[in-house]
């Protein structure tokens, strides 16, 4: 069954659920967390990166994603394995900053969608277990951390569970 709900309707829509209902299960990027960019990617110019980022940290993405469907049969990775392709020659320590300095350029550019925070807020008034899956290279941890700096602590205390696509390295589908 496929249900269309509009944006201004989020907020009621589990008034229309049907009895039982235990979990709301949302997406995260686009539902919950969005972006005032066109697309992911065009965060990157907000990196530090030698001689700009857009191209090489695409590029690093799409190696690590490549290297672990051969050596791994796996098609999520991390945001450590991205950047130990960008940085291959660098100590665990300026990985970390590099990482840390993508993640406050992340948060920058989100925000927390309201109608979406909104019905968070109603299932978990009805008793609701929320969670939040997403197709992302970030770790519950640092989705957490995003959620909380873009949406709020109330609303990132609500959520019981965070699953991440890099954690099981295949997408949320």
């Amino acid at each position: 069954m496929k249900t269309i709900v509009r944006a201004a309707e989020l907020p009621t829509l589990l008034a229309e659920a049907p009895e039982g209902i235990e979990i709301l299960s949302l997406d995260c990027f686009d539902t919950l967390i969005w972006r005032n960019v066109q697309s992911p990617g065009d965060i990157f110019p907000d990196l530090p990166v030698p001689g700009g980022a857009i191209w090489s940290r695409k590029r690093c993405e799409s190696r690590a994603r490549r290297r672990a469907r051969f050596s791994e049969e796996r098609d999520e990775v991390s945001i450590e394995e991205i950047y130990a392709t960008l940085y291959p020659a660098a100590g665990d320590k300026a990985r970390s900053e590099a990482i840390a300095g993508e993640l406050t350029a992340e948060a920058r550019h989100c925000y927390g969608f309201a109608p979406t925070a909104a019905l968070i807020r109603d299932a978990k008034a009805r008793g609701l277990k929320v969670i939040i899956v997403s197709d992302t290279y970030l770790s519950e941890p640092q989705l957490r951390r995003l959620i909380a700096a873009a949406a709020g602590e109330e609303i990132a205390g609500l959520i019981d569970r965070v699953f991440c696509s890099s954690a099981y390295g295949v997408g949320k589908a």
